[in-house]
């Protein structure tokens, strides 16, 4: 019986090393993250803005194929060029808003780092 306490004991000791030796190996790294509120803002908005880019310039070029693929029917030209406006439209927003933020940070007393500057 004492010999199965044993054995369970070194288990556990061993499991909690195995699960703890990483994260104290992790603590000693140099911390990478936003260091205020405004960075971490920054970052979030940055990331949606390639997003969102990233988005329009894919319907953009689903507009694009279907309106080569209509094949001169009327209604699949109109919403390929429906398509093609709404693309637009949420890219204008995209651009106005990132700026926009950008803006705010920047009259909030934090420089922000613009996209084209990273």
């Amino acid at each position: 019986m004492k010999h199965e306490y044993r054995k369970t004991k070194n288990i556990l000791f061993a499991l909690s090393l195995f699960f703890l030796l990483p994260v104290w190996a992790v603590a000693q790294l140099p911390q990478t993250g936003p260091n205020s509120w405004k960075q971490l803002f920054s970052g979030i908005t940055q990331y949606v803005f390639q997003l969102g880019m990233a988005v329009a310039v894919i319907v953009i070029i689903s507009s694009g194929v279907m309106f080569m693929t209509a094949g001169g029917s009327e209604d699949r030209v109109t919403k390929a060029k429906t398509t093609f406006f709404w693309a637009l439209v949420g890219l204008a927003i995209c651009l106005l808003g990132s700026g926009l933020v950008y803006f705010i940070l920047d009259v909030l007393g934090g420089a922000a780092q613009t996209p084209s500057a990273m």
